[in-house]
């Protein structure tokens, strides 16, 4: 097992770093697996990709008999990003770093934080992660916002649509929920 932390975009390098693998493991969204990437690689039997795929040619794979793995499935989400942005939000609110740092420096603890019962969470954007965040904000009892182009009817059934100054202003704790891609 060969494991490389860099990032080529040349894909004839790419060729030639990968020519002998016969399985890859992708983790994020950097590395096209292109018709041109896969056409150079004979040995290749499998692409591992731990979540969504936009950046891997599935019809190429089909072609070059390359299997694709992920386990991402219809209807599903990233819940890692999901928790992540939760974690993150609670050690905003209940300044869990500063605390710690308190604590280490001998000081006594600082305050508690705020408290979420009853504010509110702004979105913008209402996709899967998003949903899933949402989610987590409703369970510690706080109100849920979105903003965005494209919502459907499964958000505004959940939610109260805002437009993105309003958004801004009324929303405690707004976060950005957009797909990324490379």
């Amino acid at each position: 097992m060969t494991v490389w932390n860099d990032h080529l975009t040349d894909t004839s390098l790419l060729t030639e770093r990968l020519a002998d693998a016969e399985a890859l493991v992708l983790f994020g969204e950097r590395t096209p697996a292109t018709e041109a990437l896969l056409a150079g690689l004979p040995n290749l039997k499998l692409i591992s990709q731990r979540s969504g795929y936009p950046h891997v040619d599935v019809d190429a794979c089909t072609g070059h008999d390359v299997l694709l793995c992920s386990n991402m499935h219809a209807g599903g989400h990233s819940v890692a990003a999901a928790e992540m942005t939760w974690a993150l939000l609670l050690a905003c609110v209940r300044q869990i770093t500063a605390q710690n740092a308190s604590l280490k420096a001998g000081d006594r603890q600082m305050d508690v934080g705020q408290t979420l019962a009853g504010r509110a969470l702004g979105h913008y954007g209402f996709g899967r992660i998003a949903r899933a965040v949402a989610g987590y904000a409703r369970a510690f009892g706080m109100k849920i916002i979105w903003w965005g182009p494209g919502m459907g009817r499964h958000a505004q059934r959940l939610t109260e649509k805002l437009s993105p100054r309003a958004g801004a202003r009324s929303s405690a704790k707004p976060t950005l929920s957009v797909f990324m891609s490379a």
